[in-house]
């Protein structure tokens, strides 16, 4: 072992290998120059995250803005129904938006799997609108549903003769509950079952009295 380390050692002192060594790092670091301005020039799109609508929800200048926000748990493969009643005469526009992140790892050998989330809104009218995501505890999921109604100058449903009000249903539904999976794992017997996730609902609305 000694004479290795005497050998090595009068190596280093040769100019070839100064010049192997810096040879060396300056190829490193070339390749981090490449794969840093080819990130930037590709930016990698996140898998988990649902794309907000751009902007804040519209209406006229004279409409109030109003949020509100629920907070559940929904066990694995289990429909969570919610219910909010939109208040004002006119409403311009909605946006409900379901978020969640999943539990931490369960050790250091642990990874948690992705939750997946459905999140369905239907409107006193008949109309609905139904979206999916994905969200693990690194990567947080996001949801948003949206209308808008301000060109069309806004809507009412709530009519006391026809029993109808601006209540929106609103389900929340965990469709798969990634489990806890180790590194190593025969025929998953290892696996930790995951049963469901919170989650929070805000929705946020504009309108007039």
């Amino acid at each position: 072992m000694k004479m290795v380390f005497n050998v090595l050692f009068k190596w280093v002192k040769t100019p070839k290998a100064w010049a192997g060594i810096i040879g060396t790092f300056a190829l490193f670091a070339a390749l981090a120059l490449i794969f840093s301005a080819q990130a930037q020039a590709f930016p990698a799109k996140n898998p988990f995250n649902a794309v907000r609508p751009n902007g804040g929800i519209g209406g006229p200048d004279n409409a109030n803005l109003r949020t509100e926000t629920l907070t559940g748990n929904a066990p694995e493969g289990q429909a969570i129904p919610e219910e909010v009643s939109l208040e004002g005469k006119r409403i311009y526009s909605l946006r409900v938006t379901l978020s969640w992140t999943d539990e931490p790892n369960a050790g250091r050998r642990f990874t948690n799997q992705p939750d997946n989330f459905e999140l369905s809104v239907a409107l006193p009218d008949g109309t609905s609108k139904k979206d999916t995501g994905t969200g693990t505890n690194v990567n947080p999921g996001e949801i948003a549903i949206e209308w808008n109604w301000t060109t069309s100058g806004g809507v009412n449903w709530a009519d006391p003769k026809k029993g109808t009000t601006n209540d929106i249903a609103i389900t929340v539904t965990c469709t798969s509950a990634g489990d806890q999976t180790p590194r190593l794992s025969i025929l998953g017997l290892r696996n930790r079952a995951d049963p469901g996730n919170d989650y929070t609902l805000v929705v946020e609305y504009r309108y007039t009295d």
